[in-house]
């Protein structure tokens, strides 16, 4: 009897051992790669939007449910994200990750924004005589339509509340530039409050969200992260 008692606890052990396993949360980050001159040309010229690429990695259990799952992640994708390209297995640590290069819109103005309703992140810029201001935009009804896809295929869900954003902002011009910042980490350097930061020749800088921005964004649907002074 008592035998009985131990093998029905270890089962449920590991049953519930397998449940978390297989019901983890996985994180996403995504990782838009923007250059100045792009940015220029985009406000002074005709076109009214671009597409920048951007890395974006989701979190996997493991190698192996990497390459079981891959096709279906990347099919997945496609439906939110456009061509989807490079794609790839990384290991940080003792997390796993599926990684793949994506293509973000950038609009100039905010009417735009209305007819790209189906993407889940933008970039808005606005040009102020003065310089180019840049804001993320946020979808959070498609987001959710994204984690209802996830959940359903994998069993696995993914938050908005933990998504990592950052941006490699690259100065292609012949002069320097001057980028204004706050909430954000320069290069891994905390700017809780608007601070300048000066981006040379050929240089770039990694501007991260805080959580505190990220947090904003995904309340509010839009955040501005920069604010570049072209001299």
């Amino acid at each position: 009897m008592k035998m009985r008692v131990v093998c029905r606890v270890s089962l449920l052990g590991v049953f519930l051992l397998l449940a978390v396993l297989f019901l983890q949360g996985c994180d996403l980050s995504l990782s838009p790669e923007i250059y100045v001159s792009d940015l220029i040309d985009l406000i002074k010229g005709r076109d009214s939007s671009i597409a920048v690429p951007s890395t974006i990695k989701l979190q996997v259990i493991s190698k192996d449910s990497y390459m079981e799952y891959k096709d279906r992640i990347t099919m997945i994708l496609q439906d939110y994200f456009g061509k989807v390209s490079r794609v790839s297995y990384e290991e940080d640590g003792f997390n796993s990750y599926y990684v793949a290069q994506v293509n973000i819109p950038i609009v100039k103005g905010q009417k735009l924004e209305k007819g790209l309703g189906y993407a889940i992140f933008l970039i808005n810029i606005l040009d102020d005589k003065e310089g180019i201001k840049l804001a993320l935009t946020f979808n959070n009804t498609i987001f959710n339509n994204l984690k209802d896809r996830i959940f359903k295929e994998f069993s696995q869900t993914i938050s908005a509340d933990t998504i990592a954003l950052d941006i490699n902002l690259i100065n292609d011009l012949k002069n320097d530039v001057t980028l204004e910042a706050q909430g954000v980490y320069l290069d891994k350097y905390p700017c809780p409050f608007r601070s300048r930061y000066v981006l040379g020749r050929r240089e770039k800088v990694n501007i991260a969200f805080s959580n505190v921005l990220r947090d904003y964004l995904v309340k509010t649907g839009s955040a501005e992260f920069a604010y570049l002074i072209i001299k």
